[in-house]
């Protein structure tokens, strides 16, 4: 699932070399070329000391012949994803292609750029949902912004003529692809283009961080803030979706999901006034630092047992979380948890339900109840500051986790690989409330 603490396209370290999400993409790559050229040997050779013995020449060998044997002869790779997983470990997908089928193959890194998990399973297409009618919207591809910093779009229009109202769409924490695609999953997308189909335009756009994380220098990232990650862009995609002729000016709106939820009072400030609504999608109210807490302690206790290297890395969280809350904390100081001082600054004096309060436009919070990344908790925080406002509606949803998709018990990291679709009545809610604003 995803993770709704903070996540940098570059992470770096003041205490030594610290792998950035490039460098374990790197890797993964080269793992999966040894695998291809059934170079056991040189595979098990990037197994952290923690597992060499369970990850031997040996036993990825016997792996991979079973999965030559069920597959077919392997064929290259495709797309190869990744992110930060905190503290510090690093998550890598790749998608395998063999003359049967294609697999997905799971490797974390962890900082030091040693494998410390791996697991193969075939790979779930993604596969748009039935609500989103093709023969209802085109699509365009656009670009959002100029010079340095433009972001590659895709706006997804009702077909017929407008003016239609509008929604812009901010990814939550990482560097998200306009989709936020995550395995077989595509949540924006299924957002996207079931709303165009009921008559709303939308916008959806990679994340700076996405586009053009290979230009953000440790030197720029020492005073990067949401600001530069997220407020500004989503703030021009406003002014982008209101310049269109297809689109009614005073009907644009915005849905934030999960750090972008908690980031709509401050879009809602940068964009002066110019959207006629806010949808809170999932949308996180716990200080950042404790999230990372808090998700790191859920999954490490999922399977009933925390291994060594849990525990460190729960304590590592801690820490971190302690060193972000100490009243010395400098500016000029040393990066933790993968952010310089700057950022975690900008975020303590942030309380994203008092901040709401000030917006004065319609909001509509929405909520899975399966959540772990963004709680129930955080629902009831954004009741108790918005309640008493009669322009403000909020819902939950039983069966949903993060992404709004259905599932039953407790949400697993493996839930986000298998496909499914944001839940059609969720769909259906936004796009009534928008209409009925």
């Amino acid at each position: 699932m995803r993770l709704v603490s903070f996540i940098f396209f570059i992470a770096f370290s003041a205490a030594g070399h610290c792998l950035t999400v490039p460098e374990s993409k790197r890797l993964a790559g080269d793992f999966i070329a040894d695998l291809m050229r059934e170079d056991y040997g040189k595979a098990a050779g990037y197994a952290d000391d923690s597992i060499k013995d369970k990850l031997t020449a040996g036993v990825i060998e016997q792996v991979w012949k079973g999965i030559l044997a069920e597959s077919g002869k392997p064929q290259g790779h495709e797309e190869i994803q990744a992110a930060l997983i905190p503290p510090d470990s690093y998550d890598t997908l790749a998608v395998l292609k063999f003359e049967k089928q294609l697999m997905s193959a799971k490797m974390r890194f962890n900082a030091s750029g040693k494998l410390v998990g791996l697991f193969f399973i075939p790979k779930e297409q993604y596969t748009p949902p039935s609500y989103a009618n093709p023969m209802r919207f085109t699509e365009t591809e656009v670009v959002i912004g100029s010079g340095k910093w433009a972001l590659p779009a895709t706006l997804s229009l009702p077909k017929g003529k407008g003016k239609f109202p509008a929604l812009v769409l901010v990814h939550g924490s990482g560097p998200n692809d306009r989709d936020e695609s995550l395995g077989p999953n595509k949540p924006f997308r299924d957002l996207a283009q079931g709303l165009a189909a009921q008559g709303i335009a939308v916008l959806r756009y990679d994340k700076r961080t996405f586009a053009h994380g290979m230009s953000l220098t440790p030197d720029m990232l020492r005073s990067f803030t949401v600001k530069e990650e997220t407020v500004d862009d989503a703030a021009a995609a406003v002014n982008f979706m209101r310049g269109r002729k297809e689109i009614d000016r005073s009907k644009v709106f915005v849905l934030g999901h999960s750090m972008g939820g908690s980031l709509i009072p401050r879009i809602s400030s940068a964009a002066g006034g110019k959207c006629a609504g806010f949808i809170v999608f999932a949308g996180s109210t716990e200080p950042l630092e404790d999230a990372i807490v808090r998700q790191t302690a859920y999954l490490s206790a999922l399977d009933g047992e925390i291994t060594e290297e849990e525990k460190t890395a729960v304590e590592k969280a801690k820490a971190d979380a302690a060193r972000i809350k100490d009243p010395a904390l400098s500016q000029d100081g040393p990066v933790i948890a993968g952010a310089a001082p700057a950022y975690w600054l900008d975020l303590r004096v942030y309380y994203p339900p008092d901040a709401a309060k000030k917006i004065g436009k319609p909001l509509l919070v929405l909520q899975g109840e399966r959540d772990y990344n963004v709680t129930m908790t955080d629902f009831k925080n954004w009741k108790t500051a918005l309640s008493s406002k009669n322009s403000v509606k909020f819902k939950s949803y039983p069966k949903l986790n993060h992404d709004f998709a259905e599932g039953k018990g407790p949400v697993t990291a493996e839930e986000s690989l298998k496909a499914a679709n944001v839940a059609g009545y969720v769909v259906d809610d936004i796009a009534g409330w928008i209409k009925a604003r």
